[in-house]
């Protein structure tokens, strides 16, 4: 399910000067326990979608807004969430092996329990988000900002 829409915005109001902008919004949908492997979600409105058990391995969620968008004990492996905004979503037990979290903003989010393995968080902003149960093996923060500190590449 995929709803399309172009607005065509009033000249400098929003976009810039008179132009189409082109998005797609699932809020609110529901796609639990459903197989969605290699998914193209790039810049989608996912505020409050449900992925729950869902298996959305190798998906592309490029420049996409997920607010409270739930994840739990899903399969993320090798998705790519670059420039993706991630607000109080939930990804409690989820599998998220290799995936890619590159220039991402993550605010208030829960990964208890997610595997975490081998995630690159390169130049990601993540504040307010613990990951005290998460499984963290060979991830990559270089350059990232945690909580206002940046963190840098050992030379």
């Amino acid at each position: 399910l995929t709803l399309r829409a172009v607005i065509e915005a009033p000249p400098s109001q929003y976009f810039g000067p008179a132009s189409s902008h082109t998005f797609t919004s699932l809020a609110g949908s529901s796609f639990v326990g459903m197989d969605l492997k290699k998914s193209d979600f790039t810049g989608s409105d996912l505020s409050q979608v449900d992925f729950s058990n869902a298996d959305l391995e190798g998906a592309i969620f490029t420049g996409a807004i997920l607010n409270r968008t739930i994840l739990v004990n899903s399969k993320l492996n090798t998705v790519k969430f670059n420039g993706a905004e991630i607000r109080n979503a939930n990804f409690a037990g989820a599998f998220l092996l290799d995936a890619d979290f590159q220039n991402a903003k993550i605010k208030e989010v829960n990964f208890d329990g997610a595997d975490l393995s081998h995630v690159n968080f390169t130049y990601t902003s993540i504040d307010r988000t613990p990951f005290a149960t998460a499984v963290l093996s060979g991830s990559d923060f270089t350059e990232a900002v945690i909580d206002g500190l940046k963190v840098r590449a050992q030379s």
